[in-house]
């Protein structure tokens, strides 16, 4: 009671302003401890409240915008978390590099035409509903093969499949034609019939349930995707308790986008690990300290695809000129994180592949393809000036800069009827001082340079994201540096076939070859691993004869890590999501 009373006389013997003063300060530290509490079991997530005990945190360069399986492959963030939460009929091993059963069981028909898949026992949504058949139906039949479906590259997997609902755990995909490529498609994240069905599938793409969602993977919504001050977004994971797999080790898993460098920069100290980072990024990743980079690399590459609809490029001898003049080598010293490439049949050694540059071989082949004649690329003349003083025998006369000037014009070539060999390349213009612009202006600088010198004429513009696609999809261009990935099958088919040379289509080149699509399709119908890869090496030979684009590098990337988590493998990843793919093994250290 002493201790009672000597509060109640301390606290009379305060002013009024004192009195005031004492509350204002005890209500802050109750509701700052409160916040902390909070913030300590993930209720409050921010990048300055820093790193979590048992959360595992990553950041993007770039903001997620929704988490939902049937668009995860518009944005690599998105895929990333998708990963997660959703799960297929089948998902890609890293361990095997081959297509596995995952939600069920799988049989192929003989004929190779039928693919039956029959659900696991038990499997659940994250809301406790089970899955069944009519999810598998909804989400390949209902969602992906409507006219309305917003992707067209997951769209094009299933054209012409019949999808049958056998009964409540069992559905079949019927193709014309046997396609040993098919099996990847069904890796897809199965969408939630009993929540989805109502929604027209032209608004799904914008439903709120891409920010909260229901799936099936190992990992459940938290906290939904949100987007916090300064261009920042984030979703929190918790551990789904009922997944059918095994299970995970780590809790929570938080996921930060960042709209820029700056706001990643700035925020690398609640980062465990960054996913995907280029050069740019790794100088100032070092910096902070803590990360340790671990290099890898993707079924991707870069190249400059020749439009074989340009009247110029339709001459083989131009095509092979524009590659003899090229020394890859040169370039890609200055561009140390890059994997030479020589052929887009990526499956092969590519040292196998490599052709013999030569800068007099290619101005031989431009003579021969009658581009033997030549002219100056002269200035454009200066406007008149009505108050010069000169006469016009003075005026007639060049003075010895004007000369010189004229004698340093670079000299392109041009045919008998005066037809210039002069072409158009565009590409995608990033922001100035950025690596992606200066990885692109080094490769430009370098091919614009090599191709004067063998007499050809190369201007190059630059868009930005919106503008290019228009471009690409009118074809707009005699030559587009541009980067095409093959994700788990390595399958050509959208990038050289005769039929997607179409403005939707991804045949860059506006390729027509009869020979390489019965390859092609060949490749496709085979399913003996021996007899596959010498259709491989037939195809490859077809498409360095016919010389559709000049294949050049293939990008390597860092995953940093704080190393307070083990058992992540980067080997063999097809998307950088598959990390992912033995997630369960994953633990604090």
């Amino acid at each position: 009671m002493r201790v009672k009373e000597k509060f109640f006389k301390v606290i009379r013997s305060y002013t009024g302003v004192e009195k005031i003063l004492s509350i204002i300060l005890i209500g802050f530290f109750v509701i700052f401890g409160f916040k902390c509490i909070l913030d300590r079991i993930g209720i409050f997530g921010s990048p300055e409240s820093g790193i979590k005990e048992g959360i595992y945190t990553e950041g993007f360069q770039s903001n997620l915008l929704r988490i939902n399986p049937v668009y995860a492959d518009m944005n690599e963030p998105d895929r990333d978390v998708s990963r997660l939460v959703f799960s297929g009929l089948t998902k890609y091993d890293t361990e095997t590099q081959k297509i596995v059963g995952d939600m069920a069981d799988i049989t192929v028909s003989e004929d190779k035409l039928t693919y039956t898949f029959v659900l696991k026992d038990g499997i659940m949504w994250h809301n406790g509903d089970p899955v069944t058949a009519d999810d598998v139906y909804f989400t390949f039949h209902d969602v992906i093969q409507n006219p309305d479906f917003q992707n067209s590259v997951l769209k094009v997997n299933f054209e012409g499949v019949a999808i049958n609902k056998i009964d409540d755990k069992t559905i079949s995909f019927v193709l014309t034609k046997p396609n040993s490529f098919f099996i990847t498609n069904t890796t897809t994240g199965l969408l939630p019939y009993n929540l989805l069905n109502n929604i027209a599938v032209a608004d799904l793409i914008n439903y709120q349930f891409n920010q909260n969602p229901v799936g099936t993977g190992p990992y459940k919504i938290n906290s939904p995707l949100t987007n916090l001050s300064g261009g920042v977004s984030q979703v929190v994971l918790e551990k789904f308790d009922q997944y059918y797999g095994p299970q995970p080790k780590i809790l929570k898993i938080r996921f930060f986008g960042f709209s820029s460098k700056t706001e990643l920069v700035a925020n690398l100290n609640s980062l465990n690990a960054i996913p995907k980072l280029s050069d740019e990024d790794i100088e100032t990743v070092i910096q902070n300290g803590r990360f340790s980079l671990y290099g890898y690399s993707l079924p991707q590459y870069q190249a400059v695809f020749f439009n074989m609809g340009s009247p110029l490029l339709k001459s083989l001898k131009v095509r092979q000129a524009l590659l003899k003049a090229i020394f890859k080598d040169v370039f890609l010293d200055q561009l140390p994180n890059t994997i030479r490439v020589e052929t887009p049949v990526l499956n092969l050694d590519q040292n196998a592949w490599r052709y013999e540059s030569g800068m007099d071989e290619a101005k031989k082949l431009l003579a021969d393809a009658g581009f033997n004649q030549f002219y100056k690329d002269s200035p454009s003349e200066p406007a008149e000036d009505e108050t010069s003083e000169e006469t016009s025998d003075e005026a007639e006369q060049p003075d010895a800069a004007e000369e010189a000037a004229d004698d340093s014009a670079p000299e392109y070539r041009q045919n008998a009827g005066g037809t210039k060999l002069e072409l158009k390349l565009i590409t995608r213009l990033y922001p100035e001082d950025s690596y992606k612009y200066n990885e692109l202006k080094t490769v430009l600088d370098y091919l614009q340079g090599n191709w004067q010198k063998a007499g050809i004429k190369v201007n190059i513009e630059m868009y930005d994201s919106a503008t290019l696609q228009t471009k690409i999809q009118a074809r707009d261009y005699d030559l587009l540096l541009y980067g095409q990935s093959l994700g788990y099958n390595l399958d050509l088919y959208g990038y050289f076939h005769s039929t997607q040379s179409i403005e939707t289509g991804l045949n860059l080149s506006n390729y027509q070859s009869f020979n390489v699509d019965v390859l092609i399709e060949a490749i496709r119908n085979t399913f003996d691993d021996e007899v596959k890869t010498k259709k491989l090496q037939e195809l490859a030979k077809v498409i360095q004869d016919d010389i559709p684009a000049l294949f050049l590098y293939r990008p390597v990337y860092y995953y940093a890590s704080d190393n307070k988590v083990e058992g992540i493998i980067l080997d063999h990843l097809a998307f950088p999501s598959d990390r992912f793919c033995h997630i369960d093994e994953w633990s604090f250290t």
